[in-house]
C-alpha cells in the first residue's frame, strides 16, 4: 500500500506478489537440478562436482525466500496503527496498537536496501520496539514521517538526510522514484540464475 490520498490516514506496506514468488521458487527448483548430474557422478566413483555443492544452499535459499517471506501492511490512523502479517497461503495475523502506547517516532534508512529506502522506527511507552515497511515515496520520507508523527500525537520526528528529498533545491525533479525498479532486480535474480544453471543442465 502506498501514502494514501486520505490525509488522516497512511499505509505502508511490505512483501512479493505471489508471481514473483513463484518465480524464485522455480529458478531454486532449477537450481537444485544441478546437484543430480553430481550425485550420479559421485555414484560412478568420480569426484563429484563443485557446482553441485553450491546448487544446494543457492537452490534452498531461492526456495526459502519464496515460502518463508511474510506480506506486512501499516494502516496508520488518529486511532493508532493496525498491523497486518500474512505467510504465503497462511491467515492474515492483525495487531492493533492504540496512539497512547506509543513513546516516539524517527525515522531510518535502511541499510541493506537496493534502491535506497526508508522506514519508521516506533518505540512503545513499554519499551519495544516496531520497524515499519519501507515508506512508499523516498522523495517525501520527512514529509510521511510528520504525518505520521501528527496522526499519532507525537514529536515530529527528526529529519533525515535525503538527498532524493523533494524540498532540497539541489535536486533536479524527474519522474517520481518508485519501488517498482528494485522488483524488477528482485525478479532478475532468479532469471540470471536459471540461465546460469542451463550450461550444467544441457551438459547433463
Amino acid at each position: 500500500m502506498d501514502t494514501a490520498a486520505n490525509p488522516d490516514e497512511v499505509r505502508l506496506r511490505k512483501g512479493s506478489p505471489l508471481r514473483e514468488r513463484l518465480l524464485w521458487a522455480g529458478a531454486g527448483v532449477l537450481v537444485l537440478l544441478i546437484l543430480v548430474p553430481g550425485l550420479l557422478t559421485w555414484a560412478s566413483g568420480c569426484p563429484p562436482l563443485v557446482a553441485a555443492f553450491l546448487a544446494v544452499p543457492v537452490g534452498l535459499f531461492l526456495i526459502g525466500v519464496a515460502a518463508l517471506e511474510r506480506n506486512v501492511a501499516w494502516i496508520i490512523t488518529r486511532d493508532g496503527i493496525l498491523i497486518g502479517k500474512q505467510r504465503p497461503f497462511g491467515q492474515v495475523h492483525k495487531r492493533q496498537i492504540d496512539n497512547h502506547d506509543f513513546a516516539d517516532v524517527r525515522v531510518r534508512k535502511n541499510r541493506f536496501s537496493f534502491p535506497r529506502s526508508f522506514s519508521l522506527v516506533c518505540r512503545l511507552a513499554s519499551g519495544g520496539v516496531l520497524i515499519s515497511p519501507p515508506l512508499p515515496d523516498i522523495t517525501r520520507v520527512n514529509e510521511t514521517s510528520a504525518t505520521v508523527a501528527r496522526l499519532l500525537g507525537l514529536p515530529e520526528a527528526p529529519q533525515v538526510e535525503n538527498p532524493l528529498d523533494a524540498v532540497n533545491a539541489e535536486i533536479i525533479l524527474g519522474p517520481p522514484v518508485s519501488p517498482g525498479f528494485g522488483r524488477v532486480v528482485r525478479m532478475a535474480v532468479p532469471v540470471l540464475t536459471g540461465l546460469f544453471s542451463l550450461p550444467f543442465l544441457i551438459a547433463f
